[in-house]
């Protein structure tokens, strides 16, 4: 899914008109044929391999600056609701934010993208502590929940071997509202397979959909533009629960 707080699409049709003259028979006038050429719209998906490669960038000169001194960090990894997670620093500790917009668990097409994808980065990162919060973007595209399911189960277990003297917290995902609302059923299906998995593998779990909830179970309107990404306010009590895991 490609979020629109970040990106805004426009396609544009050029036309170019080619004239060539035809044969000039006596008293007749000169025809015309023209021909119209029009420019390749962008896809969805280049437009989302031009974010991820952007961010790519972006995560490698944050790795690149670490000092190499950094015994142990923060990792914040997911999509662009991790993405838009500004804090630096948090109860003493250095913040890697591995956010990517419109990233998914796992990208099965071969294009490339993926948290399963950059396992690599986050061990770069040298964490302390990895947040794990992904998924929605595989429901947006219609992913089913037990592959899913499957997916992640395979990016916790590569987390685990890529550092496995962190701390991982596996964080449910967030519900959502609006015209998103829809892709709630499988939120909550596949929310009860994180607590599962947290479960069998002893890991902390966070119940991020908890926090975020209204009354009628979706993410409450006042913290969000559109039903999907945050506000302020959804941060600052994201943050709350991240510190209390560090502290």
């Amino acid at each position: 899914m490609i979020s629109l707080q970040h990106l805004c699409v426009t396609a544009v049709s050029l036309a170019t008109l080619i004239t060539c003259p035809g044969p000039v028979a006596a008293q007749a006038a000169p025809t015309t044929r023209t021909t119209t050429a029009t420019a390749t719209k962008p896809t969805t998906m280049s437009l989302r391999l031009q974010v991820f490669h952007k961010r790519m960038a972006e995560i490698d000169a944050d790795l690149a600056a670490l000092p190499a001194d950094t015994t142990g960090t923060v990792v914040m990894l997911g999509d662009s609701i991790t993405e838009g997670f500004r804090a630096k620093e948090l109860a003493g500790w250095r913040v890697m934010n591995q956010g990517i917009n419109s990233d998914a668990i796992r990208i099965s097409n071969g294009e490339a993208g993926g948290v399963a994808s950059r396992i690599d980065r986050v061990k770069a990162a040298r964490p302390a502590h990895i947040f794990l919060l992904i998924g929605i973007n595989d429901f947006g595209g219609g992913k089913p929940v037990d592959t899913a399911e499957a997916h992640y189960r395979d990016v916790v277990k590569a987390l685990r071997e890529a550092a496995p003297d962190a701390t991982l917290h596996l964080q449910t995902i967030m519900p959502t509202g609006g015209r998103y609302a829809r892709l709630n059923v499988s939120v909550n299906d596949m929310n009860k397979r994180i607590v599962q998995i947290a479960k069998e593998n002893n890991l902390d779990l966070i119940d991020l959909h908890a926090v975020m909830a209204d009354e009628k179970n979706e993410l409450k309107a006042e913290w969000t533009p559109e039903g999907l990404h945050l506000k302020a306010p959804a941060y600052a009590a994201w943050e709350k629960v991240v510190v209390d895991r560090l502290e």
